[in-house]
């Protein structure tokens, strides 16, 4: 690839860099500072270095505040943690549309993502908190690095920045939605704080004409060396993306030949817009473990709603309220229910508005995981409806 720079103006450059690694190393060493040089390797180093312009002192800064709030969110072993500690990652591994898969011709990885399908709306309402939509975007980030780095090691050159396309295909103005916004914000953050330059390009493909707006409303979030990234193509695409990638790296609905195919997406739940769900929504509670599923209740005297049903075994069943100093408090009492002889249906009106956890408990059992199918609804007093 030709370059605008001469070949003594790339030395100059790359001796410039150097000399701020090692000053960046040193003041590390001067202060103090641990970290693991396994994940924190001089690439990681280097793309906060050029993140801050190779200020030394900047860059010293960011490396530091990011340790911080790797160790705060035990980010390091998220990636062995998080299938067994977060009660929403099962749910999020199999929904979320989205995948590592190829390279670029340089060699670069290729994270595909459908946004356009995504039903964040559904995930909140429905189940999910947001933090934990956050937390699985840094899995994946981590997921991410892992691979750039075993990709930096084959190749021996650096794979430290990788390409996203990112299909919009679905994407209305219903997805909008002013939480799922702040999320991205928050992700954005995330990712320009913790994980910097390490974005070489960034293709948005089946861009609808909603984008132009949704892009004006993202921009001010943006970095400017990750706004220049940003490329947004409507449908006729493939030819742009092809420039980069081999077809063979590519998948066929992408404009490639590769068979791979990222699944998930679409509606979640059914979820209406008063936060009701019209479908019932299998997942599975593990052994000793619990599972929550958050309803937001706006209006007092609101009627809270559920049926639920297990495979094979009972389960315990309550409802707790969080209180502002942030603790639960108990409002239905955890019960065992023979909820695999039949369904369990119930209601309760909720005096005060807030957020209630419907609590599904199998801590009780210490080797049997169970299969949980259910539905809930919180609906208004009928006067506030009227």
């Amino acid at each position: 690839m030709h370059s605008k720079y001469s070949e003594e103006e790339r030395r100059a450059h790359k001796e410039k860099e150097n000399q701020a690694l090692l000053a960046l190393e040193k003041k590390l060493e001067e202060n103090g500072v641990t970290y693991d040089k396994s994940i924190h390797t001089p690439l990681v180093l280097n793309s906060f270095l050029k993140a801050h312009r190779l200020d030394v002192d900047a860059a010293y800064e960011g490396f530091t505040a990011c340790l911080k709030w790797r160790a705060e969110n035990n980010v390091d072993t998220l990636l062995q943690d998080a299938p067994t500690t977060n009660p929403y990652f099962e749910i999020l591994s199999k929904y979320w549309p989205a995948a590592y898969h190829g390279t670029d011709k340089e060699g670069a990885l290729i994270y595909i993502e459908k946004a356009g399908s995504v039903d964040v709306k559904g995930l909140v309402t429905s189940v999910v908190p947001e933090e934990h939509l956050i937390y699985y975007h840094v899995y994946l980030q981590e997921q991410g690095r892992v691979l750039k780095a075993q990709q930096t090691e084959k190749l021996g050159k650096s794979c430290h920045a990788h390409i996203i396309i990112e299909d919009l295909n679905g994407l209305g103005w219903g997805s909008i939605y002013t939480p799922g916004m702040d999320i991205m914000r928050k992700c954005i953050n995330i990712d320009q704080s913790y994980y910097p330059n390490t974005l070489k390009k960034y293709y948005v493909v089946n861009a609808p004409a909603i984008v132009t707006m949704l892009f004006k409303m993202v921009s001010p979030w943006l970095d400017t060396a990750t706004a220049a990234k940003v490329n947004i193509l409507g449908s006729d695409y493939q030819e742009t993306l092809l420039a980069d990638i081999d077809a063979s790296e590519l998948p066929v609905e992408f404009g490639g030949t590769s068979d791979f195919v990222v699944t998930g997406g679409g509606p979640y739940s059914g979820a209406k817009d008063d936060g009701s769900m019209v479908s019932p929504l299998e997942v599975t509670v593990g052994r000793q473990d619990k599972y929550e599923a958050r309803v937001i209740i706006e209006n007092e005297r609101s009627l809270i709603t559920w049926k639920f049903s297990t495979v094979g075994y009972d389960i315990g069943f309550g409802i707790q309220f969080e209180t502002a100093s942030g603790e639960r408090e108990a409002v239905v009492a955890i019960d065992r229910v023979n909820s695999h002889e039949e369904a369990i249906e119930g209601c309760y009106t909720a005096e005060k508005t807030g957020t209630y956890f419907l609590v599904w408990d199998n801590t009780f059992s210490t080797w049997t995981k169970k299969t949980l199918t259910y539905l809930v609804s919180a609906q208004p007093p009928l006067s506030t409806a009227s």
